[in-house]
């Protein structure tokens, strides 16, 4: 399915940039859509831009992309049979399994009648760059996290299940599709230090292309106000589609809040995010577990929380839910994983926990003492402010689709 929009922009130029997404990016829910939609949300006034893209659901299907995007829209249907065939004929290959799971032969026609055409590409994650990489023509990948060193935590989690075992079989087919990206892109951004660290350890020779451009908050979006707070209400905030936002969701249910519950008798924790599981559902079963499923505004529901848990234990990159939680001034408790690749200090712009034991203490302090719990808000609300507008964020990635293209064309002349 395509079409068109003939929107007239105000650019510096008409370099035209097409971009590889797994998943259409409308409607933007989840962190991936939520980052990529953000940087051509930006880019789109320098740059004219083609998506191709495949998807899943009805939802994405009837989705209408937000108007002076792109000039055009190309998204293909992926049947859940095909991805398990492909994913399998990768399996074979000894590719990677999520590289597999979506490969779709007619993208890739489209995409390659499409590069002779187009100044540069951005693959958007891993799981697209099969289709761009050797192709010849400048080239960025967008892979936000290093999903190997998440498979690599994931595998090595103390739960027993089914996902363990494939995360830690594919773990070194990612780092190799990781290698094949960093070998064959002019640039590749991932959202902190500590992913560029780990791929820099494993593949040295390629540090140079790796570019640190964190995630960032609209915080208009996100308006502070801190009058009035339901007292007891804890939230988690995330996608619970994902591994690592179910496994912190029933890891802080179980684990921490029903001491929390028998110190605070009013107490609530609400688990905010769509697509929860069975195993997710199963926790409303818990005296004081609040469990919503997907909610149309994330803000309207969380904003007067009195604290917002981030108990993930697995995980990689930078998490919107602590950046958007620490926006509208919830003062947010969080593991190590957690405050990964923030320039936030324990004690002043949240509190980190690593135990049960260190939740139920950080999480009762902020309840119980009001002077703490501001100062937290007060001080995460004003880093966010100075440090994480998408402003300043994607001014960094301008430069780097700049320096790229510019780069391509002094190798061409050579």
């Amino acid at each position: 399915m395509a079409f068109l929009q003939n929107v007239k922009k105000t650019r510096n130029g008409d370099s035209r940039i097409l971009l590889v997404t797994p998943r259409f990016p409308f409607p933007v829910i989840g962190g991936d859509k939520l980052r990529v939609y953000n940087i051509v949300k930006y880019l789109s006034n320098y740059y004219r831009f083609t998506l191709a893209s495949l998807y899943s659901t009805d939802e994405e299907e009837s989705a209408v992309p937000e108007r002076g995007i792109f000039d055009e829209v190309h998204r293909f249907r992926q049947p859940l049979l095909a991805s398990y065939c492909y994913t399998a004929g990768s399996l074979m290959k000894g590719g990677s399994l999520q590289c597999g799971y979506f490969y779709n032969p007619r993208l890739k026609k489209l995409i390659d009648r499409s590069l002779s055409g187009h100044d540069l590409v951005l693959a958007h994650l891993i799981r697209v760059s099969g289709y761009l990489s050797g192709k010849g023509i400048p080239s960025i990948c967008e892979m936000t996290d290093a999903i190997s060193m998440n498979y690599e935590r994931a595998g090595a989690s103390k739960r027993r299940s089914l996902k363990k075992f494939i995360y830690r079989f594919e773990h070194k087919r990612c780092l190799a599709a990781e290698r094949s990206c960093l070998s064959s892109f002019d640039g590749c951004v991932v959202v902190s230090p500590n992913d560029r660290d780990y791929l820099a350890a494993r593949y040295p020779e390629y540090s140079r292309k790796m570019h640190v451009i964190p995630n960032g908050v609209r915080v208009e979006d996100f308006p502070y106000n801190r009058e009035k707070v339901s007292p007891e209400k804890i939230v988690f905030i995330g996608n619970m589609r994902t591994m690592q936002n179910a496994d912190a969701a029933c890891y802080f249910a179980r684990e921490v809040f029903p001491a929390i519950k028998q110190s605070r008798p009013g107490a609530s924790f609400w688990v905010i995010g769509a697509d929860p599981g069975r195993e997710v559902r199963s926790l409303s079963s818990i005296p004081g577990v609040v469990v919503t499923g997907k909610v149309e505004d994330v803000r309207a529901i969380s904003h007067d929380a009195a604290v917002s848990v981030c108990a993930v234990r697995v995980g990689a990159g930078i998490q919107n839910k602590v950046l958007e939680s620490m926006a509208m001034g919830i003062p947010v408790v969080t593991t190590s994983v957690g405050a990964e690749g923030l320039l936030a200090r324990n004690g002043v712009h949240f509190t980190v926990a690593d135990s049960p034991g260190e939740f139920y203490s950080g999480v009762m302090e902020i309840l119980s003492d009001r002077s703490k719990a501001a100062f937290l808000s007060k001080n995460a609300r004003s880093l966010v402010e100075e440090r994480y507008s998408w402003e300043g964020m994607l001014r960094s990635y301008r430069e780097l689709v700049e320096s790229v293209l510019n780069g391509a064309g002094e190798r061409a002349r050579k």
